[in-house]
């Protein structure tokens, strides 16, 4: 399971930055994409620079999301210790608490104005650090936040996610590009995914036994579907096997049945033996002489 933890703040005297709007949206945008139940969406708004520690402690995230304003230096926007407050939280404080919880941390996502200015920092511990570049709308951000996470739980790369975040309709006519992607060094974007590895597909089942086949064949050619069923019945597997089989499938279930659970034995050939007469008594001896190779 893959945390995002959604960090927000929008204090007095700010405008409002919609915050849980875009926490609905992203959470909608998870829960429609294929690997939506490998993800949580938790947050903390109302957020102060002392929460920070505890916020990362409680819910370890691999994904943190900021959500709220940012300073033409490169700060945070928060609220203060008593919340009615501003505060600010600038790149070196924020890195050097993020850097003691980055075996944790793969993504960080400032979805505030200006921030652009702390991504360069910030990847010197975090793998990959998205930052927006002077002013945003309220609306584009969240339009981008939602694209961004789409991607990620529709299990894309992480550099794909960002493309379309960056592409999202609010963002796409604007002069110049409005999201940066800053990576860690030694770190590949384009073959990063948050989704989980898919599990190989099951090998295909063995094939039959050689004896089984023959088997099969025999329990095909000479008996109906219906005769089949009452012999299945006498040997008491009648009951293992589903109504609805197809006659050949029918068969070869009996046939795996019959052989690997010893539902018949030399007694059982014999018995069809003294019965059959030509091409029937001898298709009999040729898969009884299989069967008894096979039991010894």
């Amino acid at each position: 399971m893959t945390t995002i933890l959604m960090l927000g703040a929008s204090p007095p005297g700010t405008q409002n930055a919609r915050l849980e709007e875009e926490r609905a949206g992203i959470e909608r945008a998870i829960r429609g994409a294929q690997y939506g139940a490998e993800f949580e969406l938790r947050h903390a708004f109302a957020f102060s620079p002392r929460d920070l520690g505890k916020e990362l402690l409680t819910h370890r995230p691999a994904i943190i999301h900021f959500s709220g304003h940012g300073t033409p230096r490169g700060e945070l926007v928060t609220h203060g210790e008593d919340r009615g407050e501003i505060a600010h939280l600038g790149p070196a404080a924020l890195a050097g608490v993020l850097e003691l919880f980055s075996a944790d941390i793969r993504c960080l996502f400032l979805n505030a104005c200006f921030t652009t200015a702390q991504i360069g920092v910030l990847a010197r511990s975090i793998d990959f650090v998205i930052g927006t570049h002077a002013k945003l709308s309220a609306a584009s951000a969240i339009d981008a936040a939602q694209s961004f996470y789409r991607g990620i739980a529709s299990g894309t790369t992480l550099a794909a996610a960002f493309a379309l975040a960056e592409k999202t309709p609010a963002l796409r006519d604007l002069p110049e590009p409005h999201l940066r992607l800053c990576v860690r060094e030694g770190v590949d974007a384009t073959g990063f995914t948050f989704a989980p590895a898919l599990a190989p597909p099951p090998p295909p089942p063995p094939p039959p036994s050689p004896l089984i086949t023959q088997l099969a064949a025999l329990l095909t050619e000479f008996f109906t579907a219906d005769g089949l069923r009452v012999e299945l019945q006498r040997l008491g597997i009648h009951a293992q096997l589903p109504a609805n089989l197809a006659h050949v499938t029918l068969a070869l279930t009996a046939a795996e049945l019959m052989v690997n659970g010893r539902h018949i034995d030399r007694r059982w050939f014999d018995g069809h033996i003294a019965r059959a007469r030509g091409r029937r008594r001898q298709a009999f001896t040729v898969v009884r002489d299989s069967w008894i190779r096979h039991a010894l």
